[in-house]
């Protein structure tokens, strides 16, 4: 079996028991980190296109809040007016 290490912290990796059981050689070789702990350290990486894929609709319900801002202000301007008149 070729020797395996964890891509977060560099341990050398080995196959866990689960209820005595060796964890099964497949499952092993998909795993690539040692640990709950490792595992979420390496999950907390976002990349651009994650950033922007959340930001873009509170973006965008920000611009149509802005443009539903600008009209009102636009009817009370237009009210203020004609009422001057």
């Amino acid at each position: 079996m070729p020797a395996k290490h964890c891509l977060q912290c560099g341990r050398h990796m080995h196959r866990k028991r689960y209820n005595g059981r060796l964890e099964s050689f497949p499952t092993f070789e998909r795993r690539k980190f040692c640990g709950e702990e490792c595992a979420g350290v390496g999950r907390r990486a976002v990349n651009q296109g994650a950033v922007s894929w959340r930001h873009d609709p509170i973006q965008r319900l920000a611009a149509e809040g802005h443009q539903a801002l600008r009209r009102l202000n636009r009817q009370v301007e237009r009210q203020q007016r004609s009422m001057k008149r």
